[in-house]
């Protein structure tokens, strides 16, 4: 949702008053509005559902066996479906077929959405980006979003790590302290308090099944609310006073305000989620749980989307249609695209990836013991 944004109403996210299309867009992008549409808030739920996820079946099994399986394939179960939405976006680059170019002087993002697939196609780089480079520098030209795993991989390790050395530490709940603070800054706090969500959930039977007071309802309630409105701040330089509160702490802390703001925000948001049990219903349900299953799939996979199709039937659109027209029909285009196209990519590609990376695992685990039996008998 944040790139579709930003490439057809870019002051929303941006702040960029020479690119506005509506009276509206200067002000709703610096107010809790922009919540709709706050990618690195998404992200940073991410980052706390991963510390959680990661170590759940260590803190239930309690078998250091899971941390070494877990760590084995976690940079295969990543880069894989990486590799191949970069390998799409490779052929969609060497054919032309990205509109971004000529979509930019009609939507006027300048300096943003002229800045992806600029460079010539390089299908040997292309391979080094995606496996390596990416881990490296955090970045990829071939699929931008994608940064994003270099965070997850080392804080994937941070979390093994973590487990392997004090899984089983009577006073692990100081360690967890101590690199909340060491990380307090960062996106890796987002992998810390995850894993003391999980130990909680697991170990202390917290926040418990009894029946919930009005008061606790209510804590929740407003837990959420601020949550949600920290999650809301905006990339924006220009912020309303509400937010002057933030900034200042951000800032006396030496912590990006936009980072620090929406990784509170977000634990926030989990710890009321953890507390709600109305809440998680709702995230169980089908559909929540359909999209939950696909995520990986629809963010690996949305800007290359947008940055071709979208960016490409809005050039044609708005040849015929206003503005606001053709970004509407252009956006539910996408969206009847993106779904479908995300479902089939997690059943090629993501799922695909998880169990390849199972079975490798398994199999060089087997015959790493049929060898030693077999030494053993010799």
């Amino acid at each position: 949702m944040l790139h579709f944004v930003t490439t057809f109403y870019p002051t929303l996210h941006l702040g960029t008053k020479a690119a506005i299309h509506n009276a509206y867009e200067a002000w709703a992008g610096v107010t809790p509005f922009n919540l709709i549409y706050a990618g690195d808030f998404a992200v940073c739920i991410f980052f706390y559902l991963s510390g959680y996820v990661l170590s759940t079946g260590y803190f239930i099994k309690q078998d250091r066996s899971v941390i070494i399986s877990s760590s084995a394939r976690r940079y295969f179960r990543l880069t894989i479906p990486v590799l191949v939405s970069c390998i799409i976006a490779y052929f969609l680059l060497t054919y032309g077929l990205f509109y971004n170019k000529k979509a930019v002087t009609l939507t006027l993002s300048h300096g943003w959405l002229d800045t992806f697939y600029r460079m010539k196609p390089d299908f040997s780089y292309m391979l080094q980006e995606a496996t390596y480079y990416l881990y490296r520098n955090g970045f990829c030209a071939y699929n931008r979003v994608a940064w994003t795993m270099r965070v997850e991989l080392w804080g994937s390790f941070l979390v093994f790590g973590f487990l392997f050395l004090f899984g089983r530490f009577k006073y692990r709940h100081v360690i967890y302290l101590l690199l909340a603070l060491v990380y307090l800054r960062g996106y890796y706090l987002g992998f810390v308090l995850g894993m003391l969500l999980c130990d909680l959930r697991i170990n202390k039977g917290w926040p418990g099944k009894g029946p919930k007071t009005g008061s606790y309802k209510l804590g929740t309630a407003v837990m959420l609310c601020f949550g949600l409105f920290l999650g809301s701040y905006p990339y924006a330089k220009d912020i309303l006073w509400v937010y002057k509160p933030i900034l200042q702490v951000s800032t006396a802390l030496n912590a990006s305000p936009y980072t620090f703001s929406h990784m509170i925000g977000a634990f926030l948001t989990l710890l009321a989620i953890e507390r709600s049990q109305a809440i998680q219903g709702f995230l169980s349900t089908k559909p929540i749980a359909f999209l939950g299953k696909i995520s990986y799939s629809v963010y690996l996979t949305h800007v290359i989307i947008v940055m071709s199709l979208s960016c490409y039937l809005f050039s044609v659109l708005i040849e015929y249609l206003s503005y606001n027209a053709a970004v509407l029909i252009t956006f539910l285009a996408t969206l009847c695209f993106l779904i479908p196209f995300a479902y089939l990519y997690y059943r090629l590609v993501d799922g695909p990836s998880i169990s390849f990376t199972k079975k490798a695992y398994n199999r060089i685990v087997s015959r790493g013991r049929d060898s030693r039996a077999e030494q053993a008998a010799g």
